[in-house]
């Protein structure tokens, strides 16, 4: 029996007091309380409290530390009680932590939304022999969950935004909305006042899309893609065989697991990816009449030797643009191209390295000219390089040869005494 049941009786407060042993201020204090209130001992000081900051702010950077490294390192701060105090202090705050993470799964309807990730391995390996590190740009369609997938060899935002009108060939189409992280290629300033690279707005607005950002630090917001990214390193890149002989072949397989994947039955939606990108298909955004450009584009003075120095190798241009500014354009097939205004003025093979010169002799011809006016002669080697087949182009890649000259051949074609 308690004292509200009693109230609820009739008893007076005094008769309740008295059949229940207690003090009439106790009899008052219950009698007028709306619900019963719960019992709490206050806290007591304890030997953690003095280093509780410094664990919630390791635990906060990385909440996987254990307990067991935490104790070594407050004991070296002057912590002087048990491991078990330490213990239980991290139980608690991974609990609160885990629950602060929960999160509710967003489904949005067909063609609203896609979600972009990328992956790195550094340990792709080649049927030649070379282990090299590649990046794979994914895409997911949050409502039918079809995924593309392509490889490439840097995350440069060009290769990003060429990675994205590959996936968008591979849709059929755009998504309304795409979800990104925080990558300083696509973001200059993340959450809460976002603020976008101008050549991804520029892009976007290409395509006729809205980008979106996560909220750092919470990846689970864009779960459909990052789900996609850990399945496809274990289905696909986990114990790759045969290997591959070139990017050009992983890229081919790489598309061809996307569209197998697309014929799996998904346990997200319970249906086949693909199945369901057809009821999705009519809800994308069309595809432009023509692609964005997304080469990276430079400026460049051809120097007086009529080359142009590019990452630190140097490619020759056509001798009357001597002094000239260019504008340099690196594509994704290899080559490099050079522009005086509008014009392409010299397609170049991009070359590994530094200190490399690649040189076109009909860039260089006018040039040798003009020394044989001089009186000067060029060397056997140089006219043999010079004696091409009058039908080719000699400024294409197909017709690059790679030579070195001593300085003074340069010198000369100046005027200048040796």
């Amino acid at each position: 029996m308690d004292i509200k049941a009693l109230k609820a009786q009739g008893f007076s407060q005094r008769a309740v007091a008295r059949l229940l042993g207690v003090h009439r201020d106790a009899v008052r204090r219950v009698w007028s309380e709306e619900s019963p209130r719960r019992y709490g001992r206050a806290p007591r000081p304890t030997k953690v409290d003095a280093h509780k900051e410094h664990l919630q702010a390791r635990l906060g950077a990385a909440p996987g530390l254990c307990a067991t490294r935490l104790f070594r390192e407050v004991r070296e701060r002057g912590y002087d009680g048990g491991y078990e105090a330490i213990k239980v202090f991290c139980r608690g705050w991974k609990k609160e932590y885990r629950a602060r993470q929960a999160t509710v799964r967003f489904e949005t309807g067909p063609g609203i939304q896609a979600q972009a990730d990328w992956g790195e391995t550094r340990q792709m390996r080649f049927a030649s022999g070379e282990v090299l590190t590649r990046y794979f740009f994914t895409m997911v369609l949050a409502f039918s969950r079809l995924r593309f997938v392509v490889y490439l060899p840097e995350v440069t935002q060009a290769w990003l935004l060429w990675a994205h009108t590959r996936a968008f060939d591979f849709f059929g189409g755009v998504p309304r909305t795409i979800l990104y992280d925080n990558p300083k290629q696509i973001v200059q300033r993340p959450r809460p006042a976002v603020i976008w690279q101008q050549r991804l707005l520029a892009f976007a607005s290409h395509y006729g899309y809205v980008p979106q950002a996560c909220w750092p630090a919470r990846p689970q917001t864009k779960g459909k893609v990052e789900n996609a990214v850990g399945f496809h390193e274990r289905d696909f890149l986990l114990g790759l065989e045969p290997l591959p002989k070139d990017d050009t072949e992983l890229n081919v397989r790489a598309l061809a697991w996307c569209d197998e994947v697309a014929l799996r039955v998904s346990s997200a939606i319970g249906q086949p990816p693909r199945e369901r990108w057809l009821e999705e298909k009519a809800y994308l955004l069309p595809l432009p009449a023509s692609h964005f450009d997304c080469r990276t584009v430079e400026t460049r003075r051809v120097l007086r030797e009529a080359m142009v120095s590019y990452r630190g190798n140097r490619y020759s241009a056509p001798a009357h643009l001597v002094g000239q500014q260019l504008t340099v354009k690196e594509d994704f097939d290899g080559t490099i191209h050079f522009y005086a205004d509008a014009d392409e003025v010299a397609v170049h093979p991009v070359v590994a390295g530094r200190g490399q010169r690649v040189v076109v002799p009909e860039h260089h011809a006018p040039l040798w000219r003009a020394l044989e006016k001089l009186g000067q002669r060029a060397s056997p080697r140089t006219r043999q390089a010079q004696m091409l087949p009058p039908d080719v182009s000699l400024w294409r890649s197909h017709v690059v040869a790679v030579e070195r000259r001593p300085l003074s051949a340069y010198q000369s074609l100046e005027g200048v005494p040796r």
